[in-house]
């Protein structure tokens, strides 16, 4: 993949819930078909954080996938499947209604205050579809 392609982020969680994300061009945002599975390289801190993807369905339903934690450091592919993750609004059933959008190829969920300036960055996401 491109180099050129990668995000830094630079962040400080403050004490309380916090999360960060990436918001896609509307132009990028259209999935025409169900995803088996959703993926994206990203370079960790170490932070501990959760490392998640939304996608909403043809009702608005939030489809949010959670690929794991940044618990390790270095360029690391973070993938899950699109099925059982955490849901709301919409029709609310857990179903992937497509056709789908990204609401965000990477959001970064705080596990607790970061005192101090912290970064990530993030490469491609990448989507897989079963064989016909």
């Amino acid at each position: 993949w491109n180099p050129a392609a990668v995000a830094r982020i630079d962040y400080c969680f403050g004490a309380g819930w916090r999360y960060l994300e990436l918001l896609p061009p509307a132009s990028l945002t259209r999935i025409p078909d169900v995803p088996a599975e959703v993926g994206v390289w990203v370079y960790l801190d170490g932070s501990g954080n959760w490392v998640i993807v939304r996608l909403v369905d043809a009702t608005n339903q939030t489809h949010q996938i959670y690929l794991g934690r940044a618990t390790g450091s270095g360029w690391h592919y973070l993938a899950a499947p699109t099925t059982g993750g955490f849901h709301f609004g919409g029709a609310d059933d857990g179903v992937l209604h497509p056709p789908l959008r990204w609401e965000s190829p990477f959001l970064f969920d705080s596990v607790g205050a970061s005192p101090s300036p912290r970064h990530v960055f993030v490469g491609p996401s990448a989507l897989f579809t079963p064989a016909p």
